[in-house]
């Protein structure tokens, strides 16, 4: 019995020195999710811990809606490295929105999320 137990804790030692294959997970945004900012944003940058790849236009995307749902317009978007970023089409009025992403991870499985921010301009 002793010895099944030995061998049950080596196999779980060993299986957990086994590397992970994990995504890339996002690491950073601007504006960060949960934000009250009072200078509306230029654009949203997002950054990962490792850098993406980029397959054609619906690879990687970010949507932007406003407190009602609506869309707010982008343009720009950029893929470099790690960074995934979009730009505003206008400025942004007072209120909360909703930065919604997907995003091709290095090892080609895609990735998203979605977080909020407020824009209280005083």
């Amino acid at each position: 019995m002793i010895k099944k137990l030995i061998a049950a804790l080596l196999a779980l030692f060993l299986i957990g020195a086994v590397p992970a294959n994990a995504h890339s997970q996002l690491v950073d945004a601007n504006p960060k999710p949960n934000a009250v900012v009072k200078v509306a944003p230029k654009q949203i940058v997002l950054t990962f811990n490792e850098d993406l790849l980029s397959l054609g236009e619906s690879s990687n995307v970010i949507t932007v809606t406003n407190s009602r749902n609506r869309l707010v317009g982008t343009t720009n978007l950029s893929v470099s490295g790690a960074k995934l970023s979009v730009q505003f089409r206008s400025n942004l009025t007072p209120g909360r929105y909703t930065v919604w992403w997907r995003a091709l991870s290095g090892d080609g499985h895609p990735i998203s999320g979605k977080y909020r921010f407020t824009v209280n301009k005083q």
